[in-house]
This record gives C-alpha cells, sequence and structure tokens, in this order.
C-alpha cells in the first residue's frame, strides 16, 4: 500500500510534474527573495492541531534577503494563524514541502 503522503505517488496521481518551476524561477527572477507556501488548514483534520509554533528556522531571513547577502541560505517554517506557513531562499522550495509533510506525518500518528 502507498503512502498517502509519498511525493512520487501524489505527483503520478495529480499528473503533474513541478520539476520546470525552480528553473523558471531562478530565470525569470533572479536574485529573488525565494519561496512561500502557505496550506490552510481550516476545516481538515489538522485545524485543532494547528496551535502557533515554529517548526523549523535556520539561517537569518532578514539578513539573507538583503541585496549583499542574496546567497545566505535561509528557511522558516511555522504553524501560524490556523495554517502552515513555510518560506525560504530560491534553493528551499523542496525543504519547505518536506518540512509541511514531515510536520502532517507527526500530527496523523499522534
Amino acid at each position: 500500500m502507498n503512502d498517502p503522503l509519498d511525493r512520487e505517488s501524489m505527483i503520478e496521481q495529480l499528473g503533474v510534474d513541478f520539476s520546470w518551476v525552480p528553473m523558471w524561477y531562478l530565470a525569470e527572477i533572479p536574485g529573488g527573495n525565494g519561496w512561500v507556501f502557505r496550506a490552510d488548514l481550516r476545516g481538515t483534520v489538522f485545524e485543532d492541531r494547528a496551535l502557533d509554533q515554529l517548526v523549523l528556522c535556520e539561517g537569518d531571513e532578514t539578513v539573507a534577503t538583503s541585496v549583499l547577502n542574496a546567497a545566505r541560505p535561509w528557511i522558516r517554517c511555522a504553524i501560524e494563524d490556523c495554517g502552515f506557513s513555510g518560506r525560504g531562499d530560491s534553493t528551499k522550495r523542496e525543504d519547505i514541502i518536506d518540512c509541511f509533510r514531515r510536520w502532517i506525518q507527526e500530527k496523523t500518528s499522534i
């Protein structure tokens, strides 16, 4: 039986290929501030588990997004306003999604 949160099986089921997005982003938005991912948890089984908390924070977003430090890696994922919010530099797209997946799996096993 496939894990319903398995990335490969979800993409296969959806018939969607997101592999082109990072290349497009880097080509179209050089020096961009990075990725933002938000999942509203209202109306889901995770709504009552969505208490404000910092899930992951590495690097300093305010320093890394300045022009002089654009190459410094950073990521921040949190549960806030009844949703998952992930932000990170232009290399952190998969890390943000993976952080969300791990949080969901952790809350599922409780």
